[in-house]
């Protein structure tokens, strides 16, 4: 569905309102992609390739000290936005890596 056309109202299209009640409109992004679960992702480039797969793109990639050891040192710790968001193509995805010893 192109960008920008209504795709669905609440309430539905004939349906009796009056002055001053709420219709909700809601309008497509275009070609979407879904951002992909890249926590524990060991490498940045497989994320990256995960992220581009999806039609999306990586954007900022910061490292931390992450002393709990939930993943390896260079592995994903966060995302955002969350996996599952569905996002319009091309939207940047920033990851947070644990910084390599």
């Amino acid at each position: 569905m192109p960008e920008g056309v209504v795709i669905r109202t609440v309430p539905v299209p004939d349906a009796s309102v009056r002055p001053g009640d709420d219709v909700t409109i809601y309008v497509s992004l275009g070609e979407t992609g879904t951002v992909p679960n890249l926590f524990g992702v060991q490498d940045v480039d497989l994320a990256k390739q995960l992220i581009e797969a999806a039609g999306l793109t990586l954007g900022s990639v910061v490292e931390v000290d992450d002393q709990s050891g939930s993943v390896p040192p260079g592995a994903v710790l966060s995302q955002n936005p969350a996996a599952g968001t569905v996002m319009k193509k091309g939207s940047l995805v920033d990851i947070t890596i644990r910084r390599k010893q």
